[in-house]
């Protein structure tokens, strides 16, 4: 009996390679990598999605994604 490999996508996570499981939204996707997303702004493919099409965007394998945290100071 053989056992079904799990579905993955290869992604580009800051520049690093990453493997999550397919299908993936965005959302989901930050969630796991930023738990704290409120000051968090992610380009994918060179586009900046907003944060209310994250639970909509749904990841494909070889998606370039840069997470972007906005830090305060003085």
């Amino acid at each position: 009996m053989q056992t079904q490999k799990a579905h993955t996508l290869e992604l580009i996570v800051n520049g690093q390679p990453h493997t999550c499981a397919a299908p993936t939204t965005l959302a989901q996707l930050v969630s796991t990598l930023a738990p704290a997303s409120g000051a968090l702004v992610v380009e994918r493919n060179g586009h900046i999605i907003a944060q209310e099409a994250w639970a909509t965007c749904s990841l494909e394998a070889g998606d370039v994604l840069e997470l972007i945290h906005f830090v305060g100071g003085g």
